[in-house]
């Protein structure tokens, strides 16, 4: 049979969806080929502690029976027992006679899947188990061999079977004097390594022991004081606030006043050890220290090659996420300078052979020789760190991917790929388009390209750096971004480390990405919560310390209830305080504190912090000058006003100068003072100032903030004509192979219902019958049919562009209409209506300029539709003539625009069928091989399936079944990616047949059947043929026959 041309290594080539086909090719590969192994006596390992396992010579033991199991853990922990109480504890509810051969039938399955001499019978009435069998058993060390939560120090944890309830009676009561058992061991411990001067092993004991009682204050204060001595003030302070979470929530009530007070001597300690503590009150750095040595974990690890995870900051607005932020920040810029390790610990890089990293590891450790290590000892890690930013901002909705624009902008320039990167969908990075125009510029660009794209090209810039990505409020962020991010982080690729930083606040995208990350275990999440009372009065005494001001307790207690400490509100008392302007206020509520860091600020520059706030996103230095209309040297002046007082910050990108504010909350406070009357007035010359630089440049990503601007200026025409043009930019196609990404979004909808969804509200609140946007309904219309005729309604279809053809024909709207001939001539082409294909494009001709001279945008596409006329007319002689004229225009142009790779496929692939008329399969399958190569160059989405799908025939027809079959399941996944029928029962019903050839009926119905489906949707004839060709080969199967005469 012809499967036996597969061989075992495509199988595993083949990336799909369709697992039950892929293990139906497998079985049918290695049915003759059994797996053989041989057998080897293993060392026996019982792990009782937490969630328990048997190993066999390292691996795993999986028991066919769950008693068998439990009864082999009830022996370890007994050692010894009679039959009579194993049946009654294992097998209560049954007889005698069933209980015993249903215990002779476990001690046997542990023999055999464990070792035969494990347990033995020393008489008829009683079983032992036979340590010297064991090599390891964690429980009877009472040390596990790792101990992160109680769990882990806990007897069988989460161990159960059906009808156990007297075994977990007995184990209850287990469990309970094994971690009596290990707590005093712990214990003891740590009383003779204190006696030593082990301060650090001690440690560790006492830390098994709070992972046993986290109540036990007394335990808890002698661990804070081993931190203590060994100046691990970090530690030190998370216990202690783990404590007063853990009691506040379960108990409620607080630590005791010892407990407290040995804190609050930790942190003062600790304050006058950080350099930070010292400096100004704006800059310097307090507290979150539990927080800051959990991403000082991930980050040792990032930098020293180990696993790490990735980092979401999340808590309230103003609670510290930036600043949290900028302090690792300067560690790594620290680090890189000095060559030390991030933060001020100095890494043990002795450690063990294992590399295992202790609470201790990261604190100074004496060498060998009694002499302390030096502080700038290179670490280990060679390579340079690169820190990119970027942050979410409100309303990007209208704006996916743009989060990545700058950094991937900066990557590129640095790898000298501005020209010839795929990503932004243009060849040249530094044309005037470029200057505004982002990822979402390019208006078909697949999702899984991407991916793989933006992919490919971290891993190259990742080579020879590490490369730390912090994306900034991500709850602002859009799905598609968000969806994007999601996917480079499952990639793991090397050298790449994400800190990410989000409010408290309902994303689904965002939602779904950390729930992604947790379960798959490769995020962690630093929740930031307010200050306690102790920590802000700590935080407000560390501010002051230089400052000629003093605060009484009372004053002190009155700004701590105040702030409900809230950090950004802290931090402003203490600037308000040191200014010596806090008595001038009558309250200490926000609106007043963001006041004051206005007290002082001209008119002009009150007026340029407005319209820096209305932006959508943070302004540059042009569009605030636009608007504004302050003359350079006065706008300066205005700019560096606003950053003295702390106000605005200024970022470059590239030659562009970016203005941030200094904390979202400051823009949303200037934006609410701002009249109504004036946010419009505003918002519309925002808007102008967008649209003038849409009709210079033409870059479809700035139409997004001309939108939100008119909208918010309560232009409801505007915002409706760039809508349209917005939407039918996006979703038009420039050839009739290729249409763009349309896959499901939140809550069921594609990419076309959102942007139909938004044009459709925008013409909701205009008057039915408003004269000036006429011309945009038909726009409408157009693009309503264009997607009618894509999926089948073709009555529908037809009616809407014959109403919008006779509107741009009165109005001589000729590019319209050029787009609306195609529209026809597509469901021409999926019909197979050859005579009304030929009239439509001799109508497409005229209006182009002539029949035999045509001219525009769109003569490639004519000359290829004139191909395929002819090739479908059975002319091939003329068909590749037509084609090489469209690769003759096409072939200058695909150096300038790299879209027009997709159209050098669609071409190729119509000279392909061309060959194939002729009998020229050879020349047929290379010309296709030169499609797929384009395709790839190109951003393909379902033309590409039609291409593989005919690359497939090809391979098949020359027996490469393997390949046949790899490409025409790739083709099938596209199809059911971008939701398209065009041409997905052809694929349909080529697998069919290949599964039939396979021998996988079950496979076979399940593909023929869509095939029919499609087929009888789109009512091509030449499809429908095909689909009834392959289902006539396949019912002639001698399999099938045989079922028919059953």
């Amino acid at each position: 049979m012809l499967y036996n041309e597969l061989n075992r290594s495509s199988v595993h080539r083949i990336i799909s969806p369709h697992k039950k086909l892929q293990n139906a090719f497998r079985m049918v590969l290695y049915r003759n080929h059994p797996p053989g192994g041989v057998y080897m006596v293993p060392a026996i390992e019982l792990k009782l502690l937490g969630i328990p396992a048997v190993y066999a010579g390292g691996k795993p033991v999986n028991m066919t029976l769950k008693k068998a199991e439990a009864i082999l853990y009830f022996m370890a922990v007994e050692t010894t027992s009679t039959r009579d109480a194993l049946c009654r504890l294992f097998w209560p509810d049954s007889d005698t006679e069933y209980a015993r051969r249903s215990l002779r039938n476990a001690l046997y399955l542990i023999r055999k899947h464990v070792a035969e001499d494990l347990l033995s019978m020393p008489n008829h009435s009683s079983v032992q188990l036979n340590k010297d069998a064991v090599w390891r058993c964690d429980l009877w060390e009472l040390e596990p061999v790792q101990a992160v939560t109680r769990e882990d120090l806990t007897l069988l944890s989460g161990f159960s079977f059906k009808e156990d309830e007297f075994f977990q009676e007995w184990l209850i009561d287990q469990q309970r004097s094994v971690q009596q058992k290990i707590f005093d061991h712990h214990k003891k411990t740590a009383n003779r390594l204190e006696e030593e001067d082990d301060y650090a092993e001690a440690a560790k004991a006492r830390e098994k022991m709070v992972l046993i009682d986290a109540y036990d204050e007394d335990n808890i204060r002698a661990l804070m004081s081993l931190y203590l001595r060994t100046s691990e003030y970090n530690h030190a302070i998370e216990v202690y606030q783990k404590l007063m979470r853990t009691m506040k929530d379960e108990l409620g009530v607080v630590p005791d006043n010892d407990t407290t007070r040995l804190y609050e001597k930790i942190l003062e300690l600790k304050g006058k050890q950080t350099a930070q503590a010292t400096a100004s009150p704006k800059t310097y750095f307090f507290g979150r220290y539990d927080e800051l040595t959990a991403i000082e974990d991930e980050l040792y690890n990032f930098l020293e090659n180990h696993h790490h995870r990735h980092i979401l900051i999340t808590g309230e607005a103003g609670i510290g996420k930036t600043t949290l932020v900028e302090r690792v920040i300067s560690a790594l810029e620290l680090s890189e300078k000095t060559a030390a390790p991030p933060y001020e610990h100095t890494y043990d890089h002795q450690a063990d052979k294992d590399n295992k990293k202790t609470i201790g590891s990261k604190k100074e450790k004496n060498s060998a020789d009694g002499s302390s290590p030096n502080p700038t000892t290179k670490p280990q890690h060679q390579l340079p760190v690169k820190v990119m930013r970027a942050a979410a901002y409100p309303m990007e909705h209208d704006l996916p991917y743009r989060i990545f624009r700058g950094i991937l902008r900066e990557m590129l320039q640095e790898l000298g790929e501005t020209g010839t990167s795929r990503i932004f969908g243009f060849a040249d990075f530094i044309a005037p388009a470029m200057a505004t125009q982002g990822l979402e510029g390019d208006e078909r660009i697949r999702y899984e390209d991407m991916v793989q794209e933006v992919s490919d090209l971290l891993t190259r810039y990742s080579q020879r750096r590490n490369v730390v990505l912090i994306f900034e409020d991500l709850h602002w962020g859009q799905t598609h971004s968000i969806n994007l991010l999601l996917e480079l982080i499952r990639e793991h690729l090397k050298n790449v480390m994400v800190i990410m930083t989000s409010r408290d606040v309902k994303s689904k995208a965002l939602d779904f990405m950390t729930a992604c990350g947790c379960k798959e275990k490769w995020l962690l999440r630093v929740p930031l919560a307010r200050f306690s009372p102790v920590e802000a009065r700590q935080f407000l005494r560390n501010g002051l310390r230089n400052s000629t001001v003093t605060l009484d307790e009372a004053a002190m207690s009155r700004y701590i209830e105040a702030s409900e400490g809230n950090t950004l509100l802290l931090r402003e008392y203490l600037d308000l305080i040191n200014e010596g302007t806090i008595d001038k206020l009558d309250t200490l509520k926000f609106d007043e504190l963001m006041r004051s860091k206005l007290i002082g600020l001209s008119e002009p520059a009150q007026r340029v912090a407005d319209v820096a706030a209305l932006f959508m996103e943070s302004p540059d230095y042009e569009a605030i000058q636009a608007i504004a209309a302050y003359e350079d040297v006065e706008l300066v002046d205005l700019i560096e006003a606003l950053r003295g007082a702390g106000i605005l910050e200024e970022w470059v990108d590239g030659e562009r100068l970016i203005y941030h504010f200094t904390h979202q909350k400051l823009k949303d406070y200037l934006t609410d003072q701002i009249s109504v009357t004036r946010r419009r007035i505003l918002h519309k010359k925002i808007a102008d100032y967008y649209e003038h630089l849409y009709a210079q440049r033409g870059g479809v990503s700035v139409l997004p903030y001309v939108i939100h601007h008119s909208r918010l200026a309560s232009d409801a025409r505007r915002e409706y004509r760039y809508r349209v043009i917005y939407g039918r930019r996006y979703l038009d196609r420039w050839h009739e192979v290729f249409s763009g990404q349309n896959v499901d979004l939140e809550g069921g909808l594609t990419l076309e219902d959102k942007v139909m969804q938004s044009i459709d509200e925008a013409r909701s609140r205009l008057d039915a019958k408003d004269e000036s946007i006429v011309t945009y309904d038909h726009q409408v219309l157009y693009m309503r049919g264009r997607r009618a005729i894509r999926e089948g309604r073709y009555a529908d279809g037809l009616e809407s562009i014959d109403k919008a053809i006779r509107y741009f024909e009165i109005h001589r709207c000729e590019d319209l209409l050029e787009l609306c001939l195609l529209q026809k001539i597509y469901y021409a082409i999926q019909t197979g209506k050859l005579e009304l294909f030929d009239s439509l494009l001799s109508e497409l001709g005229h209006l182009m300029g002539g029949p035999g001279e045509p001219t525009g945008d769109l003569i490639h596409v004519f000359w290829r539709l004139k191909g395929l006329h002819a090739t479908l007319s059975g002319d091939t002689e003329s068909a590749q003539n037509y084609l090489m004229m469209a690769l003759q225009y096409l072939e200058p142009l695909t150096e300038e625009q790299p879209r027009t790779h997709s159209a050098m496929a669609a071409t190729l692939n119509y000279l392909a069928m061309a060959y194939e008329g002729e009998g020229r399969y050879d020349e047929a399958f290379h010309t296709l091989t030169r499609a797929m190569e384009q395709a790839e160059l190109s951003l393909p989405s379902n033309g590409l399936a039609l291409i593989l799908t005919n690359l497939s025939l090809a391979q098949f027809r020359q027996g490469r079944m393997d390949q046949s079959l790899e490409s025409v399941v790739r083709a099938v996944e596209i199809f059911e990616l971008t939701k398209s029928i065009w041409g997905r029962a052809k694929a349909e019903a080529h697998l069919a047949r290949l599964m039939d050839i396979a021998d996988i009926p079950e496979s076979v119905d399940e593909h023929l059947g869509r095939a029919r489906e499609y087929a009888q949707l789109m009512g091509n004839p030449y499809e429908i043929r095909f689909v009834q060709e392959a289902e006539a080969e396949i019912r002639s199967h001698p399999y099938h026959l045989s079922n028919a005469g059953q």
